[in-house]
């Protein structure tokens, strides 16, 4: 048996000589979670620096501290540029609103913050807007 140091956590294992690393003896995991731990995020040649766009628009970026991170420590883009600008987190009971509509537009000029309820009422006044608009046209 050969001895040989996990890669990953530093740990000592043996294993059969032949056992060695898919990518030579520089790539030797003592398990499997240790393995799928040197694949994540920056160790991935896919990582594109912790900011990715959601399917419906808007940009993500990694911050696993963040009171509002997701399950995979990701945080929307204008929410953490309105919380710098205001230099507080946003209340659960508010909304940042994109004024020119385009989601991935996170500059602070193009966002302000507004209760849910206020929200609501910007978005369906729009719908209503642009629904007599295309009566009236013509």
């Amino acid at each position: 048996m050969a001895k040989f140091i996990c890669v990953a956590c530093g740990s000592t294992f043996t294993r059969p000589p032949s056992a060695r690393g898919k990518h030579g003896p520089d790539k030797v995991f003592c398990s499997l979670s240790c393995a799928a731990k040197s694949r994540k995020r920056e160790a991935t040649p896919h990582w594109k620096g912790g900011k990715y766009r959601h399917s419906a628009g808007y940009i993500l970026c990694l911050a696993p501290n963040h009171p509002r991170a997701s399950v995979t420590g990701y945080v929307y883009e204008h929410i953490m540029v309105a919380e710098l600008m205001l230099g507080r987190v946003i209340a659960p009971s508010e909304n940042v609103h994109h004024l020119n509509g385009i989601r991935d537009d996170n500059r602070p000029e193009n966002l302000v913050v507004i209760p849910m309820s206020h929200h609501s009422r910007v978005h369906s006044f729009k719908r209503i807007r642009d629904h007599k608009s295309r009566f009236q046209a013509g």
